[in-house]
């Protein structure tokens, strides 16, 4: 784990904080007299070992990917609840519903869009899924990215450029899912 350094004036505010903490938890003032010890006196060998359980910042790409794959699929998703039972037929309904995230190879992209939606409230949609059975759970329990990365290039291909409806309607038509899902002829 990569050392923190803290300046003298960091040091100060953590030992006030954990000085406030001490007299408002008692049953744990041996270990927070050892952290304003260390703070105070500048041992970052042993502060450092308090801050063991914090990680490091997710990846700035990593947030916006999520982000944009979980705006890209809300996005698919509504689209096609708006079409009409012929142009639904032309389409398989999985493919416009969000599968999730590796929790093995795409932790970071897991972990984020598990925050966002269960912790945050975001993209409650997913929940939704969920609950109604058409999504298992975050977890897609294989890789993703190389599809979303696919999908992401044509979708963000149509919101930037207004490939297809010249309308301000945010639904896409069917040939604008086709061409997203990759079905275009």
């Amino acid at each position: 784990m990569e050392r923190i350094k803290l300046s003298k004036t960091e040091r100060l505010i953590l030992a006030n904080q954990y000085i406030i903490l001490r007299k408002l938890d008692t049953h744990s003032t041996a270990e927070f007299d050892g952290i304003i010890d260390a703070l105070i006196n500048g041992y970052p060998y042993i502060y450092n070992d308090y801050f063991s359980y914090v990680n490091d910042n997710i990846d700035e790409d990593v947030e916006t990917k999520v982000v944009h794959v979980l705006s890209m699929f809300r996005n698919l998703n509504a689209s096609y609840q708006q079409l009409s039972e012929d142009d639904k037929n032309k389409i398989d309904e999985s493919e416009v519903v969000f599968s999730g995230f590796d929790g093995s190879n795409e932790a970071s992209h897991y972990a984020f869009a598990k925050c966002l939606i269960n912790k945050y409230d975001r993209f409650n949609e997913v929940k939704d899924l969920i609950k109604n059975k058409k999504l298992e759970d975050l977890n897609a329990h294989f890789p993703t990215l190389p599809r979303y990365n696919q999908l992401l290039e044509r979708w963000l291909t149509i919101q930037k450029e207004g490939q297809f409806s010249s309308s301000e309607d945010p639904f896409l038509t069917v040939d604008e899912l086709n061409y997203v899902l990759g079905h275009s002829s």
